[in-house]
Order: structure tokens, then C-alpha cells, then sequence
């Protein structure tokens, strides 16, 4: 890709009315794979987007433009990264398909301060995190106000096509305002993935 391009299409899922972090997730890995052989090392949400996206690699070249989130692309044969960035276009998201996460958590367990349960292969393996993630803090971590949000996944490595069983572990919750939680993956812990109530 050049240092700027559309990013693949985005759409609403179920009865959202913004663009699910998870899908903003697929689309930059699928969208960067393109470089190079790699993975989103990190990706840090700035704000929420009902508009279609383009991403930047060379910088932010217009200022004003609403980032929605940014991060790193670390290439696997020689551990370079790159930057990019996620911005706003003028096209509205127009298509909207259905989604059903309740599926995902219908046979979850937590027990001390982990949720545990089997990878659901309807959906994609971030999809399946980040929902593990939102049922452990709606349960264990109510809000009084507001609401808890995918905020910033950091990885270790490339996030596998598919899995077995997913452990999501809480170690760390500020003021019930961030959170930090291990993503371990048939075992193998292979980074974090950290909630913000908005």
C-alpha cells in the first residue's frame, strides 16, 4: 500500500450506531498485511465512527482530521515497526449486518478475576476477546455510570485465525475507569487488552 489509502469497508453490526472496534481491528490487519509479513503490534482507540476510514503510514498529513485510532505494525522477519493511523472520511457507513455476541458468551465461566471459555468460530478470534472482556466487566465491574469500551490491545504476537479456548485474566482495574487484562490463547498468553468506561 502507499502512505495513504481507503481502508476496507466498514459496517454497523447489530443495533449499533458506530463502527465496533473489533472490525477496525480486522480491517488495519488485513488492510496493512499488504507491507509485509507482520501484525498490529499495538492499536489505541481515540474516538468511536459511524464514517468509512482511510489509514495513514507517513504521518499525519492534514490537520483536524478526526484520528480514530493509531498504533503500531511490527513486521515478523525483522522486528521493524511502522506507525499508522486511522482517520475519518466523508463517507457515511451505510450497510448494516446482524450480530449476535450474546452467542459468544453463552458458555463462559469466570472464577477469580479470570473468564474463561470455549473460542466461538462464527466470529473472528478479536471479536471473541473483546466480548470475553465487556461480560467480565459488566459482571464483576458494573458501572454506575457510563459504559466499559474496547480502549487498546497490545500484542505479542500475531493474533491466531482461530483457537480452542480463551482465557481473558483481569490484573489490573483503576478506579473502575481502566482496566488491564492478559489474553491467553490455548495457554499461550500472547499480549493485553485494556477496557476505559466512557
Amino acid at each position: 500500500m502507499s502512505g495513504s489509502e481507503a481502508l476496507s469497508e466498514l459496517k454497523f453490526k447489530g443495533n449499533r450506531d458506530y463502527v465496533q472496534g473489533p472490525d477496525l481491528f480486522d480491517a488495519v490487519s488485513f488492510d496493512l498485511a499488504s507491507l509485509g509479513n507482520g501484525y498490529v503490534k499495538d492499536l489505541t482507540f481515540r474516538s468511536f465512527t459511524r464514517q468509512q476510514c482511510q489509514i495513514l503510514t507517513d504521518g499525519l498529513e492534514e490537520h483536524g482530521r478526526n484520528v480514530i485510532c493509531a498504533g503500531l505494525w511490527k513486521f515478523s522477519n525483522d522486528n521493524r515497526t511502522i506507525r499508522y493511523w486511522v482517520v475519518e472520511t466523508a463517507a457515511p457507513v451505510s450497510v448494516r449486518q446482524p450480530f449476535k455476541e450474546e452467542k459468544i458468551i453463552e458458555n463462559v465461566e469466570i472464577v477469580d478475576g479470570v473468564i474463561v471459555g470455549p473460542y466461538v468460530s462464527d466470529f473472528s478470534v478479536i471479536e471473541n476477546i473483546v466480548a470475553f472482556t465487556k461480560k467480565y466487566h459488566n459482571k464483576i465491574l458494573p458501572l454506575d455510570n457510563g459504559t466499559w469500551v474496547f480502549g487498546q490491545i497490545v500484542l505479542d504476537e500475531k493474533l491466531p485465525c482461530q483457537c480452542t479456548r480463551i482465557n481473558i485474566e483481569n490484573y489490573q482495574n483503576i478506579k473502575n475507569r481502566f482496566s488491564r487484562n492478559r489474553i491467553i490463547l490455548d495457554g499461550n498468553l500472547v499480549g493485553e487488552i485494556r477496557f476505559i468506561a466512557a
